[in-house]
């Protein structure tokens, strides 16, 4: 093989294109330990925050500070109105909503279902517009068919309403 020219040190493309001018690398070797390092969570990487459960219990117990207290209702929205205000001279919006015979149909349990809810319903059915199985539900629970219904969660078992419980515009406190 014929010996190469030398370059003069201008006319040299760039190192990394030529390997063979590199200087030598020193490779270090690395001893991995054998004890696992548990990867951080994605949820809770910070300094001193709990483990998170993967448990249904820890589930609940992270959504128990905006699981509300009470159940909600079904209502129709009538419209808008307003409501004048003598004391502050000011005209305050208003919406006018209806109750249609809303009632408690049944509960969510934690033992049975795993966390804690209210089935409202509300309006009337007539028996041929209803399927079997949901004509066995409302008998199971001895309540009149309804046209909506709902599920609201509700904190605890202090959150239950008596199934068949008739539910009132009295129902919303303020706050």
């Amino acid at each position: 093989m014929p010996p190469r020219p030398s370059l003069p040190i201008s006319g040299l493309p760039p190192p990394f294109l030529l390997p063979s001018l590199q200087l030598p690398r020193t490779w270090t070797r690395t001893i991995r330990s054998l004890v696992k390092n548990p990867k951080p969570n994605r949820f809770n990487v910070g300094f001193n925050l709990p483990v998170l459960g993967a448990s249904k219990t820890a589930a609940l117990a992270r959504k128990e500070y905006t699981t509300p207290l009470r159940t909600g209702a079904l209502v129709l929205k009538k419209g808008m109105t307003a409501m004048y205000d003598p004391d502050t001279a000011k005209r305050v919006p208003c919406t006018v909503l209806q109750f249609d015979r809303v009632q408690v149909i049944s509960h969510k349990t934690r033992s049975k279902n795993g966390y804690w809810a209210v089935q409202i319903g509300s309006g009337s059915k007539e028996l041929r517009n209803v399927t079997r199985p949901e004509r066995g539900h409302f008998a199971a629970n001895e309540v009149p068919l309804k046209r909506e219904l709902a599920e609201f969660k509700v904190k605890n078992a202090e959150g239950l309403l008596k199934v068949g419980t008739q539910l009132n515009a009295d129902w919303f406190v303020k706050g």
